[in-house]
C-alpha cells in the first residue's frame, strides 16, 4: 500500500471562537475572580462518552447548577449523514455569552467518527469560555504551519488486509429516592476497504429499564432495541 502526500493540520482553537462571539460579552469587572465552568448538556447523543472526553470542566444534571448550557439538535443532511447544530448560551458568570457552531457528518463515517468529530466541535465551542475560566492559565494554544506539508510515500504489509473493526459500549446508572434507571450499549463495526470496493457491517444492542414508585406502587418498564 501507499500513502501519498497529506497536510499536516492543527485546530486553532482561541481566535475563531473568540471572534464568533459578540463584542463586549465577556467584559469583566477587573477584579472579579473567575469561575469555572459548570456545564449542562442538552442532547440525543453520547453524554456519558462527551464527559470523558471533556474531563476539564464542572458537568452538571441539573440546569439550574449550571452557568453554561449546551443545546445540540441533530438532523439528516444530503450526503446521508446528519447535520449537529450546538448553541451555548451563557448564565450568571458567562451571562449574554453566546455562540453557535455546526458539526456536518457522512454515511461513510463510523460512530466513533462521528463521536470524535462531535467532541472536537464541542471543545472549540468551550474555548471562549474557558480563557475567561480559572482554567485560563492553564491553557496551551497550537498553531499547525502550513509549511509543514510533507511528503510519504512507505510501502508495508497489512496483516489485516485493510479490515478495520470496532467494538464499543456504554453504561448510564441514574438512582434516585423514588427512581431508579439503567441504561447499557454495546456494538461492533467491521469496515472493508479497497480501491474498488467498501464492505461495512454495524450491530447494536441497546437495553434500558426503569423503575419508579409512586403512592406506595412500583411501575417498571423495559426496552430492548437491536439492530
Amino acid at each position: 500500500m501507499k500513502y501519498g502526500p497529506y497536510r499536516c493540520w492543527g485546530f486553532v482553537y482561541i481566535v475563531i471562537g473568540a471572534l464568533l462571539l459578540s463584542p463586549g460579552v465577556f467584559s469583566q469587572e477587573p477584579n472579579l475572580e473567575k469561575k469555572s465552568v459548570k456545564l449542562f448538556i442538552d442532547c440525543r447523543c453520547e453524554r456519558s462518552y462527551i464527559q470523558q472526553e471533556i474531563n476539564f470542566v464542572s458537568h452538571v444534571r441539573d440546569q439550574g447548577l449550571s452557568n453554561l448550557n449546551l443545546f445540540i439538535y441533530d438532523i439528516a443532511n444530503g450526503s446521508g449523514g446528519r447535520t449537529y447544530k450546538l448553541e451555548f448560551e451563557g448564565k450568571a458568570y458567562f451571562k449574554g455569552a453566546q455562540l453557535e457552531k455546526s458539526y456536518d457528518t457522512n454515511a461513510n463515517m463510523t460512530s466513533d467518527e462521528v463521536r470524535r468529530g462531535l467532541v472536537a466541535t464541542i471543545k472549540s465551542g468551550l474555548l471562549p469560555y474557558l480563557v475567561e475560566s480559572d482554567l485560563a492559565d492553564k491553557i496551551q494554544y497550537k498553531i499547525a504551519d502550513k509549511n509543514l506539508a510533507q511528503l510519504q510515500d512507505i510501502n508495508f504489509e497489512d496483516p489485516w488486509n485493510n479490515w478495520i473493526f470496532e467494538i464499543y459500549g456504554q453504561a448510564d446508572i441514574n438512582r434516585e429516592t423514588s427512581r431508579r434507571e439503567f441504561e447499557y450499549q454495546v456494538g461492533f463495526e467491521s469496515d472493508h476497504v479497497t480501491e474498488k470496493w467498501r464492505v461495512r457491517t454495524d450491530l447494536l444492542l441497546n437495553q434500558a429499564s426503569s423503575e419508579f414508585e409512586r403512592n406506595e406502587e412500583t411501575f417498571t418498564s423495559e426496552r430492548l432495541r437491536y439492530s
